[in-house]
C-alpha cells in the first residue's frame, strides 16, 4: 500500500470498564474466572493479547515531531480533541503489522502511554495533521523509538 500505514505504529485505546463487565458476564456463564482484568498495568511494556473487541483503533503514528517528543498522528477517528486533546486519558500503543511472510502473525506487545494533551497543525490547505503529546515521551529521541 502506498500510504505506509500497514508499518506504522497504531494508536488505540481500551473499550472501557463497559466492556470488561460483558466480558466478565461472558466468562462467569460459561464457568470462568472473573477476578482478572485484561487491562494492564499503567505505564508498562504489556504481554496482553491484542483483541479487537477489547480495542478501538484511533490512528497511526508517522512521524516524531520538533524536539519536546511530540508524534505525527494519521487519524482513523473524527474527533480527535475529544479523544486525545485532554490531558491524563490512558492510550495503548500497538506494534506494526509485520510484512512478507510473516504478514498473519501479530504481536501481543502494548504500550501503555498517558496523554498530555494534542493539538493540530494545519499542513496544506485543507488538511491538518494531529501532534499527541504523552506524558511518558520527553524528547525527540523517544518519540523516534514508538514509530
Amino acid at each position: 500500500d502506498g500510504d505506509g500505514s500497514s508499518v506504522a505504529r497504531r494508536v488505540a485505546v481500551h473499550a472501557g470498564p463497559e466492556r470488561n463487565r460483558q466480558r466478565a458476564g461472558q466468562d462467569e456463564a460459561r464457568g470462568g474466572d472473573t477476578t482478572t482484568s485484561s487491562r494492564p498495568t499503567v505505564g508498562k511494556l504489556s504481554e496482553l493479547e491484542y483483541d479487537e473487541g477489547e480495542f478501538v483503533d484511533l490512528g497511526y503514528i508517522k512521524a516524531a515531531h520538533g524536539v519536546r517528543g511530540e508524534l505525527k498522528v494519521e487519524l482513523l477517528t473524527d474527533s480527535p480533541q475529544e479523544r486525545f486533546g485532554k490531558a491524563g486519558k490512558t492510550m495503548y500503543l500497538r506494534p506494526p503489522q509485520p510484512k512478507g511472510v510473516l504478514s498473519n502473525a501479530t504481536s501481543s506487545q502494548l504500550f501503555e502511554l498517558v496523554t498530555a494533551g494534542c493539538r493540530m497543525q494545519v499542513v496544506a490547505e485543507g488538511r491538518e495533521v494531529c501532534l499527541l503529546k504523552f506524558k511518558e515521551v520527553g524528547d525527540r529521541d523517544v518519540a523516534e523509538a514508538l514509530r
